[in-house]
């Protein structure tokens, strides 16, 4: 699972590596990068995020955080 969250960065914010990025601090993860990344998690796991957890989607520990409280096996 946590190579599918790390592949999901990666095309949503086109690097190679994930490791690291975080909301307002990477150049890549800007507000309409975020939504896309929303959208990505959203049909993947085939789930809907409510408002704060969308918010929440911060870096990579939180994205682990926000998957498991939907139920997602991580």
């Amino acid at each position: 699972m946590e190579a599918l969250i790390s592949e999901i960065m990666c095309q949503v914010f086109k690097v190679n590596n994930p490791t690291g990025l975080s909301f307002g601090v990477s150049d890549c993860w800007d507000s309409l990068s975020h939504m896309d990344l929303v959208s990505a998690l959203e049909e993947r796991f085939q789930i809907e995020l409510d408002e704060d957890q969308m918010v929440s989607l911060l870096d990579y520990e939180a994205i682990v955080h926000v998957l498991k409280s939907q139920g997602v096996k991580v």
